[in-house]
């Protein structure tokens, strides 16, 4: 009898140990595959994972391979995004100085017509050049590599900057600028930001309003009434930028512009002109809020 009992309490001490053992190797390989599982997002190198041959070995080579996927569809992205900095933006940046040079008739007379031509194409140019710099700018912020150098500045002397920005940018449409109207804003508002980012932010903000504010119909040659209004306040030591605008139709708010998971594939009507404009509204919102602050755009 001593000797069953004993033999008993033995193998349970034992069965309990190895039962411990089980379930701490088991909840160390999947912490470890839990840490890779958020390394993999943050583009880190994954930790090496113990080899084995039970049924988890199958969901650890699994995410193996899917890791090993994912990296190598990352590698190509990245080498996409170098080709187009290079092979696209020198070739595109040499297009818009020959257009230039040749609408101020460096390279020989052109008809009323075809200066106006190769006005026209050299802003289309220019657009398309700012989309690829914001493209760029926008995956450097996702993947971190892009700083930010916080400091204090006036928010009048962020929006003089890029009130300079727009008037370079509509330099043959003087009715624009026009239409821009800064209202209550109190020029010595200090604001904590990276002063070219939030200009950059901003610039892109009110180019959306300055497009949708515009009838179709319209043209650069037609004036529109709509103003594009611009105001500031400070609360608790927190600078709020609003952007208010009017549009020749009513139509619901424009906060979806913001959300990219639907601004993709919703669109309503006369929305479409503000398709060439999502990836700098969504450079704008990654910026605004890597500097916590706050924008707010309305649309009547």
């Amino acid at each position: 009898v001593i000797t069953v009992t004993l033999g008993t309490i033995f193998n349970l001490i034992l069965t309990i140990v190895l039962f411990k053992l089980l379930i701490s190797s088991l909840t160390s390989r999947i912490k470890l595959l839990s840490e890779n599982a958020f390394r993999l997002t943050a583009s880190a190198p994954l930790l090496e994972l113990k080899s084995s041959a039970d049924e988890l070995a199958v969901v650890e080579q699994a995410f193996l391979n899917m890791a090993a996927k994912l990296q190598a569809v990352e590698t190509a992205k990245q080498d996409y995004l170098a080709a187009i900095s290079h092979d696209f933006r020198t070739p595109l940046a040499s297009i818009i100085a020959t257009t230039s040079a040749t609408s101020r008739g460096l390279y020989g007379s052109l008809s009323p017509q075809g200066v106006a031509l190769c006005l026209d194409q050299g802003q289309k140019l220019d657009a398309l050049t700012r989309t690829v710099n914001d493209l760029l700018t926008l995956e450097r912020l996702e993947a971190g590599m892009l700083e930010l150098d916080l400091n204090v500045h006036e928010l009048g002397t962020i929006l003089l900057m890029a009130e300079e920005k727009l008037d370079a940018q509509y330099s043959r449409s003087a009715h624009v600028l026009e239409r821009l109207n800064f209202q209550n804003v109190a020029a010595s508002l200090p604001v904590s930001c990276d002063s070219d980012k939030l200009v950059l932010a901003v610039q892109r903000l009110i180019e959306a309003a300055i497009i949708d504010s515009e009838s179709p119909a319209h043209n650069d040659n037609n004036n529109s009434d709509n103003v594009v209004k611009v105001s500031a306040k400070a609360e608790q030591n927190n600078s709020l930028i609003v952007i208010a605008y009017e549009t020749p139709m009513r139509r619901p708010s424009r906060k979806f512009l913001f959300d990219r998971s639907e601004s993709r594939h919703r669109y309503e009507e006369g929305d479409e002109r503000l398709s060439s404009l999502q990836t700098s509204l969504s450079l704008s919102q990654e910026l605004i809020e890597k500097m916590n602050g706050e924008i707010i755009v309305l649309c009547d």
